[in-house]
């Protein structure tokens, strides 16, 4: 391998590192020939003959070729490109695309192999913004780039591997279709949450700017090697109590409390290692309202940044934070040298804290209390009293559980089971071990009761450091203050843009029987305007994701409009499209203004 490529790998994607050094490659299937220009080429046996993946006379022209024939369709921010090759196809788009970011998935290890020993990727792609995914995390890494860019993907095949792996290219849109299948869902959540999810990140960030943030300034080796329990609350939870219980008094592993299963815990006398929780909703402080009732002020609470604000209101224990994917305001806050750790937003607050604890360290996590499944119709374990819900058969079908026996669950318990299964095959240096008792098997760990575990694994006491929560705040005031600053300079552009952009409507509006021609002028001086928006950073940071659901469907709105030839009925679709979604900015605007204001007085206040 190229020392270039072995470095850039090295800090940008060691895990594949890993796994190409490890490869064993057959060093007859892929060869590198010149061409008569000069050029590499790649050639792969595939049966008894070898076939060119790349033209063997010019391979650059003929990679510009096949990219100008692509089309990207409107709204689309990233392309998945199926097939590597020696990348010329891919140098051509990063040059025609400079402002995208790229995923190439090479599903032969052979090919990623050898263009590693030939091109060098620093050369060939320059600063673009590309990752790499292999068939063993493909399902994974498709979920996350979904949730990263809100499905606006796009597919780039290279001709050779739509002919030559067709399998694995109908195989990734599987995935890919998959993924879409759960739109209704996550457009439900959106609608549901866009607006609290912003909310509560701004009324969030003086908590989070006082607290420590877990993946950044807490000291990592308090976790390196060790095992955590992740305590849920589901029924199994109250075979549990005493194991738990056992568990702590010795200090054989981190106990993790998600959910709901605080107040079970509580109720028994077991005092976690740490609460979790994430939910955006404002009933979520119901979840710790056992902990402050009783004062109780020496459990950690780890929070989600876009928690509902009221679970933080008067708790006394000690706080931490940590970023999620959800919270687009922390990125410009806390961002420094251009990077900032985060954790994907995710179906349960069990899924939130499987990706905190592997980022944290832990090579061994144990399963308590998580049946993502029904017993005798109940939700939950005994001690939650706020939600005794007994859930009709009618929504719930059959799947197995950790025996090989029929079990009733629910759609939204399966998604988070399939959910945590591609977590855990993401993270094959994590052993995990499923300990629910008649709860959903889950692929990828082992049963096995947490009577055994303590019998069998959990052997060494004092493996909790009962400190390892005493850290500080690490952000730099100087740099919120200045990005606040940029913040505020960018709230008075967009305010004076809206303004600007709802009197060209109104222009629009009232020349509706007037000329064509000076309406098309107000078109194209709407278009200036309208794309001045979407590029301020206070509507990109605090508006934009407020109203995402109705962005989307402006999107769509807009490729009718944009092609509609009669200018009466043209102005009449974009007066109903546009008009509607500059009413619901500016609703959004007038909503967020007074909490963005405090934050403001806040920062103002910090600064001294």
């Amino acid at each position: 391998m190229l020392i270039d490529n072995k470095n850039f790998l090295r800090i940008n994607q060691r895990q594949l590192l890993n796994k190409v050094i490890a490869t064993i490659n057959d060093s007859d299937k892929v060869l590198v020939e010149n061409t008569k220009k000069g050029l590499p080429t790649l050639k792969i046996k595939l049966g008894s003959r070898y076939n060119y993946i790349h033209s063997k006379y010019d391979p650059i022209s003929e990679a510009n070729r096949i990219v100008e024939r692509f089309e990207l369709e409107e709204k689309k921010q990233h392309i998945l490109i199926f097939g590597l090759g020696l990348g010329y196809h891919i140098e051509a788009l990063t040059k025609m695309y400079p402002n995208l970011s790229f995923t190439i998935y090479e599903p032969e290890m052979d090919v990623l192999s050898t263009m590693l020993d030939t091109i060098s990727l620093v050369d060939k792609f320059g600063r673009s913004k590309i990752t790499f995914i292999t068939k063993d995390n493909l399902e994974n890494k498709i979920n996350k780039l979904q949730a990263t860019y809100n499905h606006n993907i796009q597919i780039f095949t290279l001709p050779f591997y739509e002919k030559h792996y067709k399998e694995e290219l109908d195989a990734l849109y599987e995935i890919m279709v998959k993924s879409l299948k759960s739109e209704k869902s996550r457009l439900a959540t959106n609608v549901s949450f866009q607006k609290r999810w912003m909310i509560n990140a701004i009324k969030n960030s003086p908590k989070m700017i006082d607290t420590p943030n877990i993946l950044k300034d807490v000291d990592k080796n308090h976790f390196n090697g060790k095992s955590a329990i992740i305590v849920a609350a589901g029924p199994s939870l109250n075979y549990e109590l005493a194991n738990l219980k056992h568990i702590k008094k010795h200090g054989l592993a981190y106990i993790f409390s998600v959910g709901s299963a605080i107040n079970t815990l509580i109720e028994n006398n077991i005092y976690p290692d740490a609460i979790c929780t994430y939910d955006p909703q404002a009933h979520n402080y119901k979840v710790i309202e056992k902990v402050k009732e009783r004062k109780i002020n020496t459990i950690p609470m780890i929070f989600g940044s876009t928690v509902g604000f009221e679970t933080l209101d008067n708790y006394e224990g000690p706080l931490l934070h940590m970023i999620t994917s959800q919270d687009s305001l922390a990125p410009l806050l806390f961002k420094e040298n251009g990077h900032l750790d985060f954790i994907y937003d995710a179906p349960s607050i069990a899924l939130v804290t499987y990706q905190m604890l592997t980022a944290l360290g832990f090579n061994t996590i144990y399963l308590v209390g998580q049946n993502l499944s029904f017993q005798n119709r109940v939700r939950y374990a005994e001690g939650i009293e706020y939600d005794k819900e007994i859930t009709s058969e009618e929504m719930l079908f059959t799947i197995k559980d950790v025996n090989d026996n029929d079990i009733l669950t629910n759609d939204g318990y399966n998604r988070m089971r399939q959910q945590l299964e591609s977590y855990i095959k993401d993270t094959p240096n994590v052993e995990v071990y499923n300990t629910t008792i008649n709860g959903a098997k889950i692929e990828g760990t082992t049963f096995l009761p947490l009577e055994n575990v303590i019998k069998d694994h959990l052997v060494k006491e004092k493996q909790v450091n009962a400190e390892w929560f005493k850290f500080e705040s690490n952000y730099n005031i100087d740099k919120i203050c200045s990005n606040i600053e940029h913040l505020k300079r960018s709230k008075r552009e967009f305010e004076q843009l809206l303004k600007e952009i709802n009197s060209v409507v109104q222009k629009i509006r009232e020349g509706n029987q007037r000329s064509t021609e000076s309406t098309e002028k107000n078109f194209t001086r709407f278009d200036k305007k309208f794309k001045n928006i979407k590029n301020n950073k206070f509507y990109l940071t605090i508006l934009s994701p407020m109203i995402r659901v109705q962005s989307e469907t402006l999107a769509v709105k807009s490729k009718t409009i944009k092609f509609e030839n009669n200018i009466n009925k043209k102005t009449t679709n974009f007066l109903s499209a546009f008009g509607l979604f500059l009413k619901e900015l500016d609703q959004v605007f007038k909503e967020i203004e007074p909490y963005i204001d405090e934050l403001f007085d806040h920062i103002e206040m910090k600064r001294g």
